[in-house]
């Protein structure tokens, strides 16, 4: 699970120790970051998107809230990331290789210390490649459609204890799935009237 967008830096307390990576590591790296920015480049113009909301924007028309700290599912950075490519958004992710965010304070953490809502989404895609990699990540074919669902918002008090984040942890966790099984459940029918399509 990744977060995004992020408008607030993360706590200084939080220690990690810096990871060197090899040679090799640095190479697939480069070429996986420039051939990642030319396949969104070159897709992410013929996708067909749609938004959907648990509730309703403060402002009628908009493809994200801010500041909200947001959870998703790694598999759907491609088609988010054309989504909001304009939007100026920071996304947490740990030191690791793969990209894997595993490291707190996470999406509540963040929400507890700065007071700023967390949410979910998911992009569900009509038609894409999935690779066999440990998070199944989602290649969009061309002129796919893609249905974003976003879940409501949810603030973490600041004098949360352990019990109420675990609480808090779980309900994220829900929201999470909740917006996938919607996306997933409702992709085929962005086009219709109830899912028009947003140009961008």
């Amino acid at each position: 699970m990744s977060s995004s967008p992020v408008t607030a830096e993360p706590p200084p307390a939080v220690a990690s120790e810096a990871r060197e990576f090899s040679l090799r590591e640095r190479v697939l790296l480069w070429l996986i970051s420039w051939a990642g920015y030319l396949a969104i480049s070159v897709i992410g113009p013929t996708l067909r998107y749609s938004i959907s909301w648990e509730e309703e924007p403060s402002q009628p028309g908009a493809i994200f809230e801010k500041p909200v700290i947001y959870s998703f599912w790694h598999r759907a950075v491609f088609p988010a990331s054309w989504m909001w490519r304009k939007q100026r958004i920071a996304v947490m992710v740990s030191r690791s290789f793969d990209g894997e965010y595993i490291a707190q304070p996470g999406p509540v953490g963040l929400s507890k210390v700065t007071s700023i809502p967390m949410a979910a989404f998911y992009v569900a895609l009509g038609n894409s490649w999935v690779l066999k990699t440990w998070d199944d990540f989602m290649i969009p074919k061309p002129f796919s459609k893609a249905l974003v669902r976003l879940s409501r918002k949810t603030v973490v008090p600041a004098d949360a204890d352990d019990t109420q984040i675990a609480d808090y942890h779980a309900e994220l966790q829900a929201a999470l799935e909740r917006v996938t099984q919607f996306a997933e459940a409702n992709v085929a029918r962005v086009g219709s009237e109830k899912f028009p399509i947003r140009r961008h």
